[in-house]
């Protein structure tokens, strides 16, 4: 069996990573939009493991995500956050997400 992944921390390395704008292999940039490549997140595993694992960083990155401004876009299984126009610039000032 696998050691537990502390998803949480990963959440907020991800979303810090997207919120600053900063380039890195795990994603894809397109203008206003961002495309998290979770096999690159969450290496594969036991199927049920990685399941489990991808589904609570996406439970953990969502509200840290949307703190800052970025809304997630219904795409099918890709993971795609998009920056609303009226999101914040500074997420310690954020107003509570309320969706897109």
């Amino acid at each position: 069996m696998d050691a537990r992944l502390d998803v949480k921390s990963l959440a907020a390395e991800i979303a810090a990573i997207i919120d600053e704008g900063r380039d890195d292999h795990r994603m894809i940039r397109r203008g206003n939009e961002v495309r998290i490549i979770t096999a690159e997140v969450i290496p594969a595993a036991n199927k049920q493991t990685t399941t489990g694992r991808r589904r609570r960083f996406v439970a953990a990155i969502e509200p840290l995500l949307a703190q800052c401004g970025w809304c997630r876009r219904a795409a099918g299984s890709h993971l795609i956050f998009e920056r609303r126009p009226d999101g914040p610039k500074d997420a310690r000032f954020a107003p509570p997400a309320t969706g897109c």
